[in-house]
């Protein structure tokens, strides 16, 4: 048995196929479960379909039977100028919209035998545009198993029993929905007509707004506390504490050996086993004339032993002589000497007392030095620690989604270091001075010490601060949660090190200390050896917290460094956020490309052949209203290693492949339009999406939103988003997880410059909440709400502050039907009482949905549009015939047989079919148009047809039931994709070929 579980989300419908094929070749002998959203997917591959709702099984079985028991029937669709009644030819028929001259009817089931003569009487009549539907398997879910928002209690899944809706003191709920009930209409209208004051709102007012809403949401992160506060706090203090507990000498140590005492006992005629000595060879301990020249140190005259010169005043002492011969020759010169003066005490000897000089030895290690700077450098280690803080927001799309709403990227670093500031560099700044006074350190003695540690502290908070920023704009492309796993230790380690070793070599070699000095002086570039090393000048100065013989000058002289480093890091910070500030203001750099390659890949392909391209890219140049791309050309470049083989060497070698992801594209869409980009995987649809949104630079062409153009000279684009007119729904939810749905909007709603407070204000978030079906969810954080809540929310967000321009990238990925339906509802309103509808870009893997929406629809493939325009222009262009589908009666033994049976019944009227897919008891035919049959009525007469025949056959056939539909946009889709996998599947056979 296998369990699938919401696998294809994200992919496209031809790639979704190739899984559904996989899957269908794997369902011999094996029981699979299936859930999806999908239910075109429930339909091809499921035998039986279950609906769920609220965990209840509410209906089950095939797909057809769950159409003709719980379906409406069929739906007609047509365009007419003149007036036409299709209950006339069809019983019961139900009118359901007549707007603009486009009606929609519901037909019930058993009126087959009537439609084909409809469908010609329509036909005749002049109509165009006629489609005919069976009711699809999502109408039956919308019917059984939508979410029922007038429920209290109905949450998203897992997290019922968080929220729920508020209820009177009568205990009704005062979730008062109105997804299909009274007011719809004007809920839409609170939505997109301005009825609220948009007020400008000021650099510093956006500032806060950033700062106050990423710090909020930074506390309620799991570890960030610690991280940021907890930790380096630690750090900090013990660094202090230990520091003030160890005594600390900034001399040598001074040693004094205990004396050594001789006592010898002597034996007769002998001293020290001697005998006898010659003349001369032994002297009185006293004092002896000092030889006038040289010559008479060598002439014999002075005795081997005994006496001292008479200039010496004090017997000198050569450190480097063991202690032992100085024992010993002292004793010698006492004894002996005694023993010739005074031959009483020969047989007793005298006792003698050697003691050793204090001496002071070399200067001392000084452990404060290295743990002090260090520990305190920790303590700041939260200012570095803005990488991690950048890298969640980019990893969110946070950063593009406040550059649209008119938040550059330089306030948004600028927001994250305020924070920084406020939370890390503050309170450790001030509890340093308090913790410092209070244990009397050093670092804030007297003779203006104290003065060069605050400026050492503000000169790191300046010039390490931005290092973080530059790190997490340019140069880590992890993401926030595998770069936190490993940032922190490498940091910690890179500030340590070089200190460490540096001081500690300062101490350890006194011969080389220039040297050592001058390298010192170079590092100090680094601000977290700067830092460090500004705190060890400060230590060095003197170990007494109030030193009576310590002045300003001492303190300042250049041989400290203190007035050095705090230099270095104003200076060295100055050029970081300089380089800060030119990394987030310009745009992203274009794709370096040689002059060969601009020709082969940074040109926009050639357009002139197709009148469709052609109209497209003349609207784009109208005006610059809505949204304008033109002639868009992106490019990435790549560094493939390829591992060597014979004839090459061994090893790797790299190769540079460039990959056009978009080749010319152009399209304009103006306010009450929506244009719907469809593609499969990797077609360029999100590149498009994020060069509009400015995260991406295209090599070549230029764009306009609502008004304001950017071409290629322009260096940034932020003059693009200013004015808060354009909103940006990306791939990916772009949300702050901490935060709930209602500080959400409520942050989203001041950028754009609305009054919270307001009645109209609150009338248009409102409107927003209910109608996406967020309204029991408002006090939810985005962590607590499912995958697609956060996708309602995220197209929340962006329909606030009634925007002109709306790029929507797959913004229903993960929806159920029902919430989808709620999604096309706010798009595009059914009745707009005098407002527009700003204009909108959709991306969608949902063909139903760019047919349902889309005023043009646009397909991509691999960076080209391949064709664009209304629905029944592509209609015009791909369909190429009919797909009936078909459920036979249980009783019928031979499925094959069945197949083939249905495909020479269409073959006796003239119409060639195939097998599209096969399942038993249940396959779907594509039947080709009739080559002699009137173009402009081709796909109504052969619809009629082939309902005529089905309806004759049935019972010979087999059919229990059958439905017959034009080609749909998805399947015009596939075919439009399968042509282009075939074509990338030939050219690597024949690149293949060509390397063999």
């Amino acid at each position: 048995m296998s369990l699938i579980a919401l696998s294809f989300i994200g992919l496209d419908p031809y790639n979704r196929r190739i899984i559904w094929d996989m899957i269908i070749a794997a369902k011999k002998q094996r029981s699979i479960i299936l859930t999806t959203h999908f239910l075109d997917e429930a339909d091809v591959l499921s035998d039986r379909i279950g609906i769920l709702k609220n965990g209840k099984l509410v209906t089950c079985g095939s797909s057809l039977f769950l159409k003709h028991t719980l379906g409406a029937g069929y739906s007609l669709k047509f365009k007419s100028e003149n007036p036409f009644d299709v209950q006339t030819l069809v019983d019961n028929a139900t009118l359901n919209s007549n707007e603009n001259g486009e009606q929609q009817w519901s037909l019930n089931f058993g009126v087959e035998k009537q439609i084909p003569d409809l469908l010609l009487a329509l036909s005749s009549n002049g109509a165009t545009d006629i489609s005919l539907d069976l009711t699809t398997l999502e109408a039956v879910f919308l019917e059984t198993g939508k979410e029922d928002f007038e429920e209290a209690n109905e949450s998203d899944g897992s997290n019922a029993e968080v929220g729920g809706s508020e209820h009177d003191d009568n205990g009704t709920s005062t979730n008062d929905d109105v997804e299909f009930g009274h007011g719809k209409e004007e809920q839409q209208a609170r939505i997109w007509e301005r009825r609220a004051t948009i007020a400008p709102i000021s650099y510093m007012r956006k500032y806060r707004l950033v700062e106050h809403f990423v710090r909020t949401n930074a506390f309620k992160m799991k570890g960030s506390i610690f991280l940021n506060i907890s930790m380096p706090m630690l750090y900090m203090i013990v660094g202090l504490v230990v520091v003030s507990l160890v005594p600390i000498s900034s001399q040598g140590q001074t040693i004094t050996n205990p004396p050594i005492k001789v006592s010898t006992p002597w034996t007769a005629g002998e001293f020290f086993g001697v005998e006898s000595l010659p003349n001369n060879s032994i002297s009185l301990l006293q004092p002896v004339s000092q030889p006038l020249d040289l010559a008479g140190y060598f002439d014999g005259s002075l005795p081997a032993i005994g006496g001292y010169f008479a200039g010496n005043l004090t017997l000198s002492y050569a450190p480097n002589v063991d202690f032992f011969a100085l024992q010993f020759g002292v004793s010698v010169l006492a004894n002996y000497s005694t023993w010739l003066g005074n031959t009483s005490i020969l047989n007793d000897g005298i006792s003698t007392s050697v003691q050793q000089l204090p001496y002071i030895t070399d200067s001392p290690f000084r452990f404060d030095l290295l743990f002090l700077p260090m520990m305190l450098s920790f303590g700041f280690a939260g200012l570095a620690f803005t990488v991690l803080d950048v890298l969640l927001l980019k990893g969110n799309n946070i950063v593009e989604l406040f550059r649209v709403g008119g938040i550059t990227e330089w306030t948004t670093y600028l927001g994250v270091t305020g924070y920084k500031l406020y939370t890390t560099f503050t309170p450790f700044f001030i509890v340093a001075i308090i913790l410092g006074l209070a244990l009397k350190s050093v670092l804030f003695g007297n003779g203006g010490r104290w003065l060069g540690t605050i400026l050492i502290m503000f000169g790191y908070a300046y010039s390490s601060t931005p290092i973080g920023l530059i790190l997490a704009k340019r140069f880590i492309k992890g993401d926030y949660k595998e770069v936190a796993n490993w940032f922190p230790g490498v940091y910690f380690t890179f500030v340590a090190l070089p200190y460490v070793a540096w001081s500690s070599a300062l101490q350890a070699v006194p011969s080389a200390e220039d040297v050592i000095l001058i390298i010192g002086d170079i590092l100090c570039i680094v601000p977290f050896f700067a830092f460090q090393r500004g705190l060890g000048g400060v230590i060095l100065v003197s170990t007494e917290f109030n030193d009576a013989n310590l002045s300003w000058g001492d303190v300042w002289a250049f041989d400290t460094r203190i007035w050095y480093t705090i230099l270095v890091m104003i200076v060295v910070g100055s050029m970081e956020w300089l380089f800060l500030y030119r990394l987030t203001s310009r745009r992203e750099p274009k794709t370096q490309l040689t002059g060969d390659e601009v020709a082969e890949f940074g040109t926009p392909c050639d357009i002139s052949h197709n009148p469709d391209f052609v109209e497209e890219r003349e609207r784009s140049r109208k005006d610059n209203e809505g949204i304008n791309a033109r002639d868009i050309v992106k490019t990435f470049a790549i560094e493939k290693k390829t591992i060597g083989g014979e004839g090459v060497g061994w090893g790797t070698k790299k190769e540079r492949v460039v990959k056009s992801a978009v080749k010319g594209v152009s399209f304009g869409v103006r306010e009450n339009e929506i244009y719907a980009l469809l593609g499969p995987n990797g077609a360029g649809k999100s590149t498009i999406m994020n060069s509009l949104a400015s995260q991406l630079t295209p090599d070549y062409g230029e764009i306009s939103l609502g008004g304001v153009v950017c071409d290629e000279s322009d260096l940034n684009t932020d003059h693009l988003y200013r004015d808060g007119n354009v909103s940006f729904c990306p791939q990916f939810d772009a949300l702050f997880l901490k935060k709930t749905v209602d500080e959400h909007v409520k942050f989203y709603s001041a950028i754009r410059g609305l009054d919270w407070d307001a009645d109209a204000t609150q009338d248009h978030i409102n409107a927003i909440i209910k109608l996406l079906g967020l309204e029991q969810h408002r006090t939810k954080e985005a962590t607590e709400l499912s995958g697609g809540y956060k996708r309602r929310l995220c197209l929340a967000v962006a329909m606030i502050g009634y925007p002109k321009v709306v790029i929507l990238d797959e913004p229903t990925t993960g929806l159920d039907p029902a919430a989808r339906h709620l999604v096309w509802e706010v798009l595009k309103p059914s009745v707009r009482n005098g407002y527009d509808v700003g204009a909108i870009l959709l991306s969608s893997h949902y063909m139903d949905e760019c047919q349902q929406l889309g005023t043009r629809i646009g397909i991509m493939i691999d960076g080209e549009l391949v064709t664009t325009g209304q629905l029944s222009r592509l209609q015009e262009l791909y369909c190429t015939g009919l797909f009936v589908e078909i459920s036979l009666q249980p009783s019928v033994a031979d499925s094959i047989k069945a197949e083939s049976e249905a495909i020479d019944a269409f073959a006796e009227i003239g119409m060639e079919a195939s097998v599209y897919e096969s399942l038993p008891l249940h396959f779907k035919l594509k039947v080709g148009f009739q080559q002699d049959v009137d173009t402009n009525n081709n796909s109504v007469t052969q619809l009629a047809e082939a309902f005529r025949m089905l309806e004759t056959n049935k019972v010979e056939l087999g059919i229990q039931f059958y439905s017959v539909a034009l080609m749909s946009l998805e399947q015009i889709f596939i075919d439009l994709s399968r042509k282009q996998f075939e074509t990338d599947e030939e050219l690597s056979e024949r690149k293949q070929l060509a390397q063999l």
